[in-house]
């Protein structure tokens, strides 16, 4: 079986059609990619999404970055839950 790393992804699952379709991250003026397979046999219903820091002025830039990140998962009304720390 062949692995694959990509340290500037995250594949997350929601409940949110709008998350997983990515419309609500579009509303907000970023990209992410809708529709994320697994391929560990998950039912029809598993919603997932991905985010990527592509780019190199992401990663020149990484308090904007986060910053803007933040901003938009603040505007849709993601908040991680009280008491989680945001790994540094």
């Amino acid at each position: 079986m062949a692995m694959f790393k990509a340290p500037g992804v995250v594949v997350s699952y929601t409940t949110d059609p709008e998350i997983q379709s990515s419309r609500k991250f579009l509303d907000q003026g970023l990209q992410t990619a809708a529709g994320v397979p697994l391929q560990c046999d998950e039912g029809a219903d598993f919603m997932t999404f991905r985010v990527g820091l592509f780019g190199l002025e992401k990663w020149h830039q990484v308090e904007r970055t986060v910053g803007q990140l933040a901003a938009a998962l603040d505007r849709i009304g993601l908040v991680a839950p009280v008491g989680e720390a945001v790994a540094g």
